[in-house]
């Protein structure tokens, strides 16, 4: 009688110690604040191709066609992009840029950033109503660029950007066909074109 008594104890104790193991090891109810904090604290990695549509150089609402690709590492980023801008009979503007990216606070869903880079292009001029080669002149430009944007993802989970580019000051190198020699010149105002991104 007195052994059964012990054997119950005991059974009872072990018992009451795997509850109360149980009891320790249960995870705490997580609050929105701390999912906040996790998705804050992890690195942000994310890179995109991307094609834009622009309007510029203001106040001119000339259209300009560009593609490019866009890689981020957490406040980091690097930008690649390419664009023609198709003046009608004055001009065509064919322009790259590399821009290093800094972004002020990394979140995929909505974020902003600052970047600046080199910026070259090359163009073609006409003077008049005229394709002729005699009637045009042609050279090439280099800029720093400054961009300004808003970095989303849409509601389909696609990419999307939206940004201000500003050239200045701009060296321009031209060269008139019919005339020997060039002509160098820099730009006393600032190129300014707000475009619109779809990433893919």
């Amino acid at each position: 009688m007195r052994n059964r008594t012990i054997i119950t104890a005991i059974i009872t104790l072990f018992i009451s110690g795997i509850s109360a193991q149980e009891k320790q090891i249960e995870p705490a109810p997580s609050t929105d604040k701390d999912v906040q904090v996790k998705i804050t604290d992890r690195f942000v990695k994310n890179h995109f191709g991307y094609v834009d549509l622009g309007v510029g150089p203001l106040p001119l609402p000339l259209p300009q066609f560009g593609a490019g690709y866009r890689s981020q590492f957490q406040r980091l980023g690097a930008d690649v992009h390419v664009s023609a801008l198709p003046l009608l009979t004055h001009a065509t503007v064919l322009k790259g840029s590399f821009n290093l990216l800094y972004y002020f606070k990394p979140d995929l869903e909505k974020q902003y950033y600052v970047g600046i880079g080199p910026e070259v292009g090359a163009y073609f001029e006409h003077e008049k109503w005229s394709f002729k080669a005699i009637d045009s002149h042609r050279g090439f430009y280099i800029a720093p660029n400054l961009t300004l944007g808003k970095e989303y993802t849409s509601d389909t989970g696609a990419r999307r950007f939206l940004q201000t580019a500003i050239v200045f000051p701009a060296y321009w190198n031209s060269e008139k066909r019919y005339k020997k020699g060039k002509e160098g010149r820099v730009a006393t105002y600032p190129f300014v074109t707000i475009s619109y991104g779809w990433g893919f």
